[in-house]
């Protein structure tokens, strides 16, 4: 019997124990995806979304971002959207305090 070992690389360092995600390549999320970030997110790459994204944690926006999708904030403590760039949303739901800089 063949074992098939299947490998995705990409680029993205996601840890479930008091981390953030950083990322500093191109990440798209297709119409019909569902990605959520259960932690801080500090983007130097490129994303695109164009399905649904849940933010649990800060969000700082250093690069490309375009959300033609719904971007939901929706952390359990009060979170922060920062960055040197412009994080261009167009379908943004807030279920959380949110502080804007």
């Amino acid at each position: 019997m063949k074992k098939v070992i299947l490998s995705i690389g990409l680029g993205l360092v996601v840890s479930s124990v008091s981390a953030q995600v950083v990322n500093s390549t191109k990440i798209h999320i297709s119409e019909g995806a569902l990605v959520s970030f259960g932690t801080d997110v500090t983007n130097s790459g490129e994303i695109t979304n164009n399905g649904k994204v849940h933010l649990k944690g800060d969000l700082k926006n250093n690069a490309k971002l375009v959300s033609k999708g719904e971007v939901v904030v929706d952390g359990l403590t009060p979170q922060t959207i920062s960055g040197t760039q412009v994080a261009e949303m167009s379908k943004v739901s807030v279920e959380n305090d949110v502080n804007l800089q």
